[in-house]
């Protein structure tokens, strides 16, 4: 049944494309505009990296991002205005697939997309080598689930997918510039740190560029994404068994 939703999911994704092609083209664009401003050089306002070492990671959280609030909400909110998750559940369909499926598809996308970015930043850029591969690839797979859930959770309780489209642009783009996307953090002022450690995106972000830096596990990065993927993942099952 997983594999069948997926196999759907996958085939209806390529008929529309255009949230999917944002959420991979719009992070790309701005990549390279950002990087043509700042340079390639190591910067003590960037970690003391180069800011291409601090913008690949940060916008492969950006498209995980972009997918999760702003793909993934506007899609199942469809399904639920033309009664799609209904029939699903009158079939004897569980919510636990439907959330599987689009967790799936996402990260297929993502992955694609994150690797067709750290491929052209390297061939234009020279990027450095990851610190640790395993470090980078744990917190891509827990960025993805966790902005999966939350997508799943918001087009749970929104009523459209004109809403759905709403919120999750206000909601990506008011994390996506203050959490690794613009300015570097050292200088952001001291308010726009405060909002940006509230976000998710951040500690998506940090988890990965210390794993890309240094291959150390940011522990809280860690623990704060893992508790906003159970809790969105109780609301998202909890709202596709009542709709």
């Amino acid at each position: 049944m997983l594999a069948k939703l997926t196999w759907t999911e996958i085939k209806l994704g390529l008929r529309e494309p255009t949230v999917a092609v944002f959420a991979l083209a719009f992070p790309l664009i701005l990549l390279y505009l950002l990087l043509n401003s700042f340079g390639t050089l190591p910067d003590p306002d960037f970690g003391g990296v180069s800011p291409a070492d601090w913008y690949v990671p940060a916008y492969a959280i950006g498209s995980i991002a972009a997918t999760g609030l702003i793909a993934i909400p506007v899609h199942l909110a469809a399904y639920r205005e033309r009664g799609v998750l209904r029939r699903l559940r009158a079939s004897g369909i569980a919510a636990w697939p439907v959330l599987a499926a689009q967790t799936l598809v996402a990260a297929l996308i993502v992955t694609v997309g994150s690797a067709v970015m750290v491929a052209l930043g390297d061939a234009s850029y020279e990027l450095s080598t990851p610190a640790s591969p395993v470090v980078v690839a744990a917190g891509f797979l827990l960025a993805t689930a966790t902005f999966c859930a939350v997508g799943v959770a918001l087009a749970s309780l929104l009523p459209t997918a004109r809403a759905a489209q709403v919120v999750g642009l206000l909601l990506f783009f008011a994390m996506f510039f203050i959490s690794g996307g613009g300015p570097p953090e050292a200088i952001l002022p001291d308010g726009v740190k405060a909002v940006a450690g509230a976000l998710p995106m951040a500690y998506s972000v940090d988890v990965l560029q210390r794993g890309w830096w240094t291959g150390d596990w940011d522990v809280t990065g860690l623990v704060v994404q893992a508790a906003v993927l159970v809790a969105a993942t109780a609301v998202a099952i909890w709202r596709l068994r009542e709709v």
